[in-house]
């Protein structure tokens, strides 16, 4: 089945889940058990939010896709990784975190593409939150175009910014919400951190191989441009 075909399927697909009666009673019924403080309003919707970013997830995908043009050859990705990814992806409504999986979708399934569908990917993006994915982005983005900073980036200006030694001119530990979610990248495994016997040393961390190709797997593809095809005629 073609990229394409899987986007039309998933919109033919969406509208019927309000006539699955028997299957959402089933689970709003969960619902209820496990959330009863949330089994009014919440519950009756939480089936069609399921299927809406489902849709939302192909669409932005479909136009990634369309984007690359001829640099997307699509290709199927295994069940061991599609399976999972679709459980996951279709959980997520935070717009950001959202882009990150249509991205993860379209570097898997792109032939043309270096990234590989690991389920590990799937694993780390589902335990991330917006916060996490902004500092991770800020961290890669300094620790790869900074010849400075190719091998550890401060973070005690974050979550503002993350910079390299020479740059550093701010406090010496990063705030307590930045340093709750650098430890949770370095139990990830997506960054390296320091430590002095049990303590965890946040002030600066460096890159892991790992978090370079999670990164370049979530974040959209750099297409290359051909300069011609912008040329007056």
């Amino acid at each position: 089945m073609s990229f394409g075909e899987v986007v039309a399927v998933g919109e033919a697909v969406v509208p019927l889940a309000g006539k699955t009666a028997e299957v959402v009673s089933k689970v709003h019924a969960l619902w209820a058990t496990f959330f009863p403080a949330a089994a009014g309003k919440n519950r009756d919707n939480a089936e069609f939010e399921i299927w809406t970013n489902r849709l939302s997830l192909l669409q932005q995908a479909n136009e990634k896709s369309r984007l690359l043009g001829s640099e997307f050859v699509s290709h199927v990705v295994p069940l061991s990784f599609a399976k999972p990814f679709v459980d996951a992806a279709s959980l997520q409504d935070e717009p950001s975190l959202q882009d990150k999986w249509a991205n993860l979708l379209v570097n898997s399934a792109n032939a043309s593409s270096a990234v590989q569908p690991r389920v590990a990917f799937v694993t780390v993006l589902n335990e991330l939150n917006d916060f996490d994915a902004m500092i991770l982005d800020k961290l890669y983005a300094v620790m790869t175009h900074d010849r400075d900073a190719r091998y550890g980036a401060v973070t005690t200006e974050l979550p503002e910014k993350a910079t390299a030694w020479h740059n550093h001119a701010g406090p010496d530990h990063p705030p307590s919400e930045v340093a709750v979610s650098l430890s949770n990248l370095a139990r990830l495994g997506l960054i390296l951190v320091d430590k002095d016997g049990g303590r965890e040393l946040l002030a600066s961390v460096g890159p892991t191989k790992f978090g370079r190709a999670f990164v370049a797997a979530v974040n959209a593809p750099e297409r290359t441009v051909d300069l011609g095809s912008n040329s007056s005629s």
